[in-house]
Order: C-alpha cells, then structure tokens, then sequence
C-alpha cells in the first residue's frame, strides 16, 4: 500500500495550526518559486556568454586565410570585433560556466596558433558540442568541417 505524504504531514503540521501550516507551506513555495527563477536567470545570463562567444570567434575567423582544396578563399566578409569584446566573452564564460575545458578551447581558439594541428573548424565543433553540454542541449552533434562556418555564401551581397 503506497502512503503519499503531504507538506503538512511532513513538517508534523497537523489540524488545530491550519493558520501556521499555511504561512509554512506558503514560505517554503515561495522559496522554491524565487531558487526557479534565479536558476533561469542565470542560465539566461550564461546562454548570452555563450553566444556572445561564438560571435568573438566568428569575428576572428573573419580575418583568417582560409584555403580549401588548395586554394584561398577570396572576399571572405569582415566581421568587426574589438578586442574589448573578447575579454568580456571570456570573463563572461569563467564567471558563468562550470567546465573550464570550455575556456580552454576558447582560448585555443584564439590564441593557439593552430598548435593542434586541427583545422579551425573543427575546433569551432568542439567549441560549439562543448557549448552544447554546457547549456543542457544534448549530446554531440557531428558537422561538415567544410560547411561548419561561413565566411561567405555565394549571391549575397554585403551591407553597405
């Protein structure tokens, strides 16, 4: 036989302090109300670290050379970002993510010289997958390492 208890039988809340039980009962509600909506705030705050991220790298990606299949990509369209806008974006991912191996790949990004020998690309993926566990979104996610960033899209113009 299964006893389902209720918050009044729990805090040994019984009849003759209904006024108590419920100003009890009411307190601990709106703690749990405001501990979940802190935790979507912050989970708010840390998917715009995130993205504001994804945006530096995409700025630095911009003002690479780019070859494929032995040749260079030419006219690949400028993303301004100044260098201001990279430290906020990794201040803003050591102050609200919890895998440092997040702000490692980060910085290898920007900063690695291609030590790794991978292509920027891929680690953009691994940045990105990364992102994904962070953020609560699932498992990895496989992409084309040839289609995974654009650095232009044939008949689109740039904004004047």
């Amino acid at each position: 036989m299964e006893t389902t208890l209720t918050i009044y039988q729990i805090l040994g809340i019984t009849g003759g302090s209904g006024l108590f039980g419920a100003i009890v009962v009411s307190l601990i509600d709106h703690l749990f109300i405001k501990s979940r909506e802190l935790k979507a705030k912050q989970w708010e705050i840390k998917k715009d670290a995130c993205l504001q991220a994804l945006s530096v790298i995409d700025s630095f990606f911009s003002h690479i050379r780019w070859e494929v299949d032995g040749k260079m990509i030419e006219n690949i369209q400028k993303q301004s970002s100044l260098i201001n806008e990279a430290r906020e974006a990794q201040s803003k991912l050591i102050l609200t993510c919890n895998d440092t191996k997040l702000i490692n790949k980060f910085n290898e990004i920007l900063f690695s010289k291609n030590e790794s020998g991978k292509k920027p690309t891929e680690l953009l993926d691994e940045f990105r997958n990364l992102l994904r566990k962070e953020l609560g979104f699932g498992k990895k996610i496989d992409l084309d390492k040839e289609k995974s960033w654009y650095g232009k899209i044939h008949g689109m113009v740039e904004k004047q």
